[in-house]
C-alpha cells in the first residue's frame, strides 16, 4: 500500500458541533466533542498509525492530546478562516513529510473503524483517483481520499462532494462519489445524535433529561 497520511482537522472542543448547541447544555457539548476527538484518534492510530496522521487545530489542548499519541500536530495557519484553509495547511505538510496519498478524516464520524477505514482504501480505484463519500443527502463530504495528493485546495461548506468531484478533476485526478452506509454516518444534527444514541451506549449519558 502507498505511504498514505490522514488530516484531521478539530474545532476547539467548546466550537465543535454548534449545530447541537441550542439543544445540548455547553458542558455535554463539549463532553460529546471529547468523545468524538478521541475515538477518531483512537481509529487513526490503528490506521494509518500516529506516525502518519497530523491533527490540524487552532486548540492548543487539542494539539497536545494528538502530540500525547505520537501523532503530528499542526496549529491553524495563521489567518486561517475556514476548514479549507486548515485542511489545505496540513496536505501540504503531508506532501513535505512523502505522502503518496492521504485521506481527510473528519471527527464526527463515531461508527467508524480501523478495519472499515483500510477497507475502503484498499477498495479505492487505482491511481490517479480521489474516492469521496457522501453524507446521507449526497451533498457533504463525510470522507476525501486522494492518490497521489494533488487536490490541495477544498471545498468543504454546501453542496461540497460535488465541488470536490469538479475539483479533483481539474488536479488531474479520476473522482468517485460513494454514498454513505453505517460505518461512515455522521453525527451533525440532532436526529443524527438521536439515531446515533439509539445504536450505541456511548450516547445515552449525553442525552438531555
Amino acid at each position: 500500500m502507498q505511504d498514505v497520511y490522514a488530516v484531521i482537522p478539530v474545532k476547539p472542543l467548546a466550537i465543535g458541533k454548534s449545530r447541537l448547541g441550542g439543544w445540548l447544555p455547553p458542558s455535554e457539548r463539549v463532553a460529546l466533542n471529547a468523545c468524538l476527538l478521541q475515538h477518531t484518534l483512537a481509529v487513526a492510530a490503528e490506521f494509518p498509525g500516529p506516525a502518519r496522521c497530523i491533527v490540524v487545530s487552532a486548540s492548543a489542548d487539542v494539539r497536545h492530546l494528538a502530540q500525547q499519541r505520537g501523532m503530528i500536530a499542526l496549529a491553524d495557519p495563521p489567518g486561517a478562516e475556514t476548514l479549507n484553509d486548515a485542511v489545505a495547511a496540513a496536505s501540504q505538510l503531508a506532501l513535505a513529510h512523502g505522502a503518496e496519498a492521504l485521506f481527510v478524516l473528519p471527527v464526527d464520524l463515531p461508527m467508524l473503524s480501523a478495519a472499515k477505514l483500510r477497507h475502503t482504501i484498499a477498495a479505492a480505484p487505482p491511481s490517479p483517483t480521489c474516492l469521496l463519500i457522501a453524507d446521507q443527502h449526497g451533498e457533504g463530504t463525510n470522507f476525501l481520499y486522494q492518490a497521489p495528493v494533488r487536490l490541495l485546495h477544498y471545498r468543504y461548506g454546501a453542496n461540497s462532494c460535488a465541488l470536490h468531484a469538479e475539483a479533483a478533476w481539474r488536479a488531474g485526478l479520476v473522482p468517485q462519489i460513494c454514498r454513505a452506509d453505517a460505518a461512515w454516518f455522521d453525527l451533525d444534527r440532532v436526529p443524527d445524535y438521536r439515531r446515533w444514541s439509539a445504536a450505541t451506549a456511548a450516547a445515552p449519558a449525553l442525552l438531555p433529561a
